[in-house]
């Protein structure tokens, strides 16, 4: 599956003659840039602003991955496995671009008057079978109670028993609770709660992570330097070149860093498909900015905090929510943990509500309007039995579900790029 993801996104790169970096200008002037112009959104009641579409994304992908999974990241595959998670971004930007901008192209409104489709609509165009989007549906449905859900709230719920020993039973039912009150109103309703504590914690999260850097800010070029020797198997001792050592941080940095922004998913699309941008090219470039934002943004940050404190003689032999706690300990002494905890449960729930549009988008394909409630209501409870059970069967049986999600999403995409090409690539200033 991985290397469908790398094909394809070498392909799209490459076709677009760099596009991610060549279009930084009007990546930035047609996105993040119209926060500042003054230029109000015009949306209907059925959609929302690009903001808050670009906001309800990053909630579905900022969960755990950019806390724990590059805490596993680094201790599995190494500092070099940041490298690597830095490759799978670049890539990933145009593979979200081609999503977002297909997506755009093929939705298309209900009978409710909501735009919907995204990834399931350009798969239909792609490969021509209705079946086939079914099948990616029901495949998105399934992620959507695992990796969306499950493993999200079992992270909430860890979390508070670590640091305040909370019930997960209370957890469980706390949570579930809030989910419902936050998704019964559809994307809409996400998209207001994810507008506003998406970059809320984003900048607590942010800002203590570069205190902890610029404290440390005289070993961060020893740090840059062992991230990118590692990243090609070179070791510390003696400078030879470790093949183990290069295939795990390739293999873990890869792993991670698709885990962690999505990118060949098309779950980016799905909340897309209900922005009131119309131009897909502009879509396209906010899904460049979300890779971005998630994992060359965050993702690093979380890596040179831990590094940071691996470096200072921290012990890497911790995975996990121990070890992002023991790394910003280093940095805040004991109140590290609950500031850990706190961003853990917040990031989870935003992927939990994010997650629940995707999931209720390929329900509402398979079933059309019928049983949609249905949906949530399953939603929020599978939220209470995630906060409770032991989860590494529901992490295997995701990965697989995530897997199998990729195969039609990657082909039908590849299909779409040779019949109706994305000209906007050959954008010239």
């Amino acid at each position: 599956m991985l290397a469908f993801i790398l094909i394809f996104g070498g392909f799209v790169t490459v076709k677009s003659k760099f596009f991610q970096i060549r279009g930084f200008k009007k990546i930035w002037r047609e996105t993040i840039g119209t926060l500042f112009s003054g230029k109000k959104s015009e949306c209907s009641d059925k959609e929302i602003s690009q903001f808050g579409a670009f906001c309800s994304t990053l909630a579905a992908t900022m969960g755990t991955g950019n806390i724990v999974g590059v805490a596993s990241a680094v201790a599995i595959g190494g500092a070099g496995a940041i490298f690597w998670m830095w490759v799978s971004a670049f890539i990933g930007m145009m593979i979200v671009f081609a999503e977002n901008f297909y997506g755009t192209i093929y939705r298309k409104k209900d009978k409710s008057g909501e735009w919907s489709g995204g990834a399931v609509n350009y798969i239909v165009q792609g490969t021509g079978s209705k079946a086939v989007a079914l099948i990616y549906a029901a495949l998105c449905v399934a992620a959507s109670f695992g990796m969306g859900n499950m493993v999200q709230t079992n992270s909430i719920s860890s979390a508070l028993m670590e640091e305040y020993s909370v019930d997960l039973i209370i957890t469980g039912v706390v949570t579930s609770f809030l989910c419902g009150l936050a998704i019964i109103g559809g994307i809409k309703r996400i998209s207001a709660v994810t507008k506003v504590i998406i970059p809320f914690i984003s900048v607590i999260y942010i800002s203590a992570s570069l205190i902890i850097i610029f404290k440390n800010i005289v070993i961060i070029p020893d740090i840059l330097g062992k991230i990118f020797s590692e990243a090609f198997g070179i070791s510390a001792f003696g400078g030879g070149v470790s093949g183990i050592m290069i295939k795990k941080a390739i293999s873990t940095g890869l792993k991670r860093g698709v885990f962690s922004n999505e990118a060949g998913l098309g779950t980016s699309a799905m909340i897309h498909a209900s922005g009131s941008c119309k131009k897909p090219e502009v879509q396209g470039m906010w899904g460049i900015v979300e890779v971005f934002t998630d994992t060359i943004v965050c993702c690093t940050l979380t890596a040179l905090v831990i590094l940071c404190y691996t470096t200072n003689g921290g012990s890497c032999a911790s995975e996990g929510p121990a070890l992002v706690i023991n790394a910003f300990r280093g940095g805040f002494g004991k109140y590290a943990g609950s500031f850990v905890c706190i961003s853990i449960s917040v990031f989870a729930f935003a992927t939990l509500i994010g997650w629940s549009h995707c999931g209720e988008s390929a329900f509402r394909y398979i079933f059309k309007q019928k049983f949609q409630y249905v949906y949530k209501f399953l939603y929020c409870i599978a939220a209470a039995v995630g906060a409770v059970l032991e989860l590494s069967t529901v992490w295997t049986m995701s990965d697989i579900f995530n897997g199998l999600m990729i195969m039609p999403n990657i082909i039908a995409l590849i299909i779409l790029c040779i019949k109706n090409p994305i000209d906007y690539f050959n954008y010239k200033k």
